[in-house]
C-alpha cells in the first residue's frame, strides 16, 4: 500500500472508543482506509468479505483495540503530575489505587468540575495522539 493513503480518523476513533462493546468487533481497511464494523448483525457480504479475507491471510485488515490498561495508567499518571492542588492529587491518587475507581472519581469530580473536564480533555488528546501515530506506522496520512 502506498505511504500517505488517508484513513477516516474520525470513524477510528469512534471504533477505537467503543471496541470491546457486546459483539462488535472494528477493522481498519488498508486499500480504502475505512471502518468496517462487524457484529452478528452485519448484512451477510460485510461477514463475507472479512471472513474471505482472514481465512486467506490477507493482511489488508486491521483490527482496530481499544486502549489497554496500561496506556489508561500511564494516562492518569501524568494527569497526576499536573494538578497542583496536593490535596486533590493525593485522593485521585487513592482513588486510583482503589477496586471502585469510577465511583470514587465521580464523587472528586463533582467537587472539581474544571479538573474533571481537563482530564477529558487531556485523556482524548493521549488516545487521539496514540491513534494517529498507529495510523501514521500502517501507511496512512492523517
Amino acid at each position: 500500500m502506498p505511504k500517505g493513503k488517508k484513513a477516516d480518523f474520525k470513524a477510528v476513533l469512534r471504533a477505537h472508543l467503543q471496541q470491546g462493546a457486546g459483539d462488535t468487533s472494528h477493522y481498519l481497511d488498508m486499500q480504502t482506509g475505512t471502518v468496517i464494523t462487524v457484529s452478528r448483525n452485519s448484512p451477510d457480504h460485510i461477514l463475507d468479505l472479512v471472513a474471505a479475507r482472514r481465512r486467506q491471510g490477507d493482511q489488508s485488515l486491521l483490527k482496530i483495540h481499544r486502549a489497554n490498561e496500561q496506556d489508561e495508567a500511564e494516562d492518569w499518571r501524568a494527569f497526576l503530575e499536573t494538578i497542583r492542588d496536593t490535596k486533590l492529587r493525593r485522593k485521585l491518587q487513592f482513588a486510583w489505587t482503589t477496586h471502585d475507581v469510577e465511583v470514587y472519581q465521580g464523587c472528586l469530580w463533582d467537587d472539581f468540575p474544571s479538573e474533571y473536564k481537563r482530564w477529558m480533555a487531556f485523556r482524548a488528546q493521549k488516545i487521539e495522539n496514540r491513534l494517529k501515530n498507529w495510523l501514521k506506522e500502517n501507511g496512512f496520512s492523517i
